[in-house]
This record gives C-alpha cells, sequence and structure tokens, in this order.
C-alpha cells in the first residue's frame, strides 16, 4: 500500500507504506538538500532546487527523484545525494519528467 502527501507547491512525498515517519524522513531529506543547496548557491538556489522537484519516493527503501526537466539543474543531483547521507542511505535514483505537472 503506497501513500502520497501532496501540498501546493511543494514536492509530493511517496512512501511504499504510508507511515508518518517515513514521510517525516523524506521531509527531512528535501530540507537538509534546501540548506545545502542555500550554502552554495545562496536562497534562490534553494528555492530553484525545491521547484525543480516533483516528486520524492521511498519505495522499500529505494530512494528516487522526479526532476522538472525544465528547471533540472544538474549541480542539484549532487546535492541531493549529500541530503540522502544526512539519513545514513546512500543510493538514490533521479529522472527527468518532460511533461506538464498534473495541476
Amino acid at each position: 500500500m503506497t501513500g502520497t502527501v501532496s501540498e501546493t507547491g511543494q514536492p509530493d512525498l511517496v512512501a511504499h507504506r504510508p507511515e508518518p515517519w517515513r514521510f517525516m524522513r523524506l521531509a527531512r531529506i528535501i530540507g537538509a538538500a534546501k540548506a545545502i543547496a542555500r550554502e552554495e548557491f545562496g536562497v534562490e538556489g534553494g528555492s530553484a532546487m525545491v521547484e525543480a522537484m516533483r516528486w520524492i519516493s521511498d519505495l522499500k527503501g529505494d530512494f528516487t527523484v522526479g526532476w522538472d526537466a525544465t528547471k533540472h539543474r544538474p549541480e542539484f543531483n549532487a546535492i541531493l545525494t549529500r541530503a540522502l547521507a544526512t539519513e545514513s542511505e546512500t543510493d538514490i535514483e533521479f529522472h527527468l519528467e518532460y511533461e506538464d505537472p498534473v495541476p
């Protein structure tokens, strides 16, 4: 059973089991990534990274992120990988999505 948490202006959080701690973990990863991006690129860089991220998922320990291809910058992948390490995880898969997001 997969669960999703959606909030306007934020990436969707998707988890294999809809348990609160799983969504909190994904939110912490996004927060860590935004902090790293701010340090490296300033406030605008942190915001740009979150805007480019459509969703992040944890499906049985397999982390995946979907980027809006029109907003993605290659350095965002490295930042998200570093943020994932704050949760003692090392592997994440990246996807570029070219279609318009669903409203």
